[in-house]
């Protein structure tokens, strides 16, 4: 939010925004996956996916950069653009999950545990 007053502010100032906006999005991802990993094994065995750890560093890091790009698009004033960027992605998610589920990919789209139970 604040990315996005100040682009909105200054347009200028746009690269140190961003920059500075990446740089909190890395350190937060840093931190979140420092921790998935030092409790892999708890975060395993409560989700029941070999891959937990990974498929949350995933999906933080994507979200986060996500709504930085978004913010940022709507402080610039393409207020439409993003608006028209978060239906296509909402329009794009369902059907993309399920036909990962119907692959056998499981509701993540991470060869889960259900893959691995699968006859072959």
């Amino acid at each position: 939010m604040a990315g996005k007053k100040r682009v909105s502010e200054n347009p200028d100032d746009t690269s140190q925004i961003l920059g500075a906006q990446i740089l909190g999005n890395l350190t937060w991802l840093s931190v979140a996956a420092l921790g998935t990993f030092l409790f892999a094994d708890l975060v395993v065995s409560y989700t029941g996916l070999q891959r937990a750890p990974l498929f949350i560093v995933t999906l933080l890091g994507s979200v986060g950069v996500f709504s930085t790009f978004q913010s940022l698009l709507k402080g610039h004033g393409r207020i439409n653009l993003a608006t028209w960027i978060d239906t296509v992605r909402s329009y794009l998610t369902t059907p993309l999950q399920i036909g990962l589920i119907l692959l056998g990919w499981g509701a993540g789209g991470w060869c889960s545990a259900s893959r691995s139970r699968r006859p072959r």
